[in-house]
Parts: structure tokens; sequence; C-alpha cells
């Protein structure tokens, strides 16, 4: 239980100063959606993806060259440096180009990668994914000072739908008849 309260407290602390520096520099909207561009000068992936949960949002996904292109202006227009974005390589694959995939659970399809990126440079594991102020191109990070703050991304409709597979839809179907038929074995 003591366990419990501690992480509970230290969760608390950590999103409570995660809020007081994040600082609003820019906000706007694109296909049903808002963005919102943060400064928080060195937060680390994790904090910024927390604060973004706290905000009802989550740090941005891009799954098209239309809104890559929207964020980059977004983020270029905020004066910032390198800031966090929702890609982050869940497993930490020993390769650097695999794994990657969104806080969303959004397929992972486009991207836009600066020239030799993702590297895990110098050897080092990157697991999260950054966006460079200056391109708008894509660099794997791991949790550096030369971050400069994040993205939240909140939808304005509902999230996009995720369509059930189709074996997910013949199971409810028959489901379904297996209720019609033992009513009717009822009556």
């Amino acid at each position: 239980m003591k366990n419990i309260a501690r992480v509970l407290f230290t969760s608390t602390i950590l999103l409570t100063a995660v809020s007081a520096n994040a600082t609003l520099i820019s906000s706007d909207s694109f296909g049903g959606t808002i963005y919102d561009v943060y400064s928080d000068s060195g937060i680390s992936w994790e904090a910024a993806s927390a604060f973004a949960s706290s905000e009802g949002g989550h740090l941005v996904t891009i799954t098209s060259g239309a809104e890559d292109t929207f964020v980059a202006n977004l983020v270029q227009s905020a004066g910032l440096g390198e800031v966090w974005a929702g890609g982050q390589q869940i497993d930490h694959s020993s390769l650097a180009a695999e794994g990657w995939s969104w806080v969303t659970g959004e397929e992972f399809s486009y991207t836009n990668w600066s020239p030799n990126e993702p590297n895990d440079w110098n050897g080092k594991s990157e697991h999260y994914l950054g966006i460079n102020w200056g391109s708008g191109k894509w660099n794997d990070e791991r949790a550096l000072g030369n971050i400069w703050g994040f993205v939240v991304e909140y939808y304005t409709i509902d999230p996009p739908a995720k369509i059930p597979e189709p074996s997910v839809i013949a199971l409810f179907g028959l489901g379904l008849l297996g209720l019609g038929f033992a009513r009717r074995r009822k009556a």
C-alpha cells in the first residue's frame, strides 16, 4: 500500500512540475483537430506525454503529408527548437528503423525522417520522435536537453473510428443468431 501511495504522490508531483513549466506558445486547428505547441525546455518524452494526457489530448500523431506540413509550420511559427511528437519504439527495438508506433495506436505508415534517420546516434538507443523546427523533418531522440517543447493534439470531433475486422463482425453476428435461437427455444 505504501508503494502505491508513493507512486501516486510522485506522479502528482511530476504532473504538477510539468504543468508549472509548460507554456502554451501556439494553437491552431486542422482537419477536425486542435494542435497546441508548448514550450518546456529539456522536458522528457514521458513527462510531455503525461502532460498531454492530463490535458485530455495526446502527443501529436502525423499520418499524412498535409498534416505533417501543417504541424511543421505550426512548430516553426512557435520559434522553438526540436519538439516531441507521439512516435515511439515501444519494444525498444535494437534496430533504429523498426518498431515505431503512435501513442494512439494509429498505423505508423507515413514518415518524414531527416536524411540518415532514425539512426540511434553514436550507438545510443533513441526511442522517441522529435520534430526539427527548421526543416520539419523527424529525428529519433532520447531524453536530451535539446528538446524545447512538444505538440499536443486534441480531437474536436470524435476520434477516427477503428473499423472492426471481418472476423469480429462474423463472431458478433453468430452471437446474435445464437441469442435469437435461444429465445425461440424458450417460447
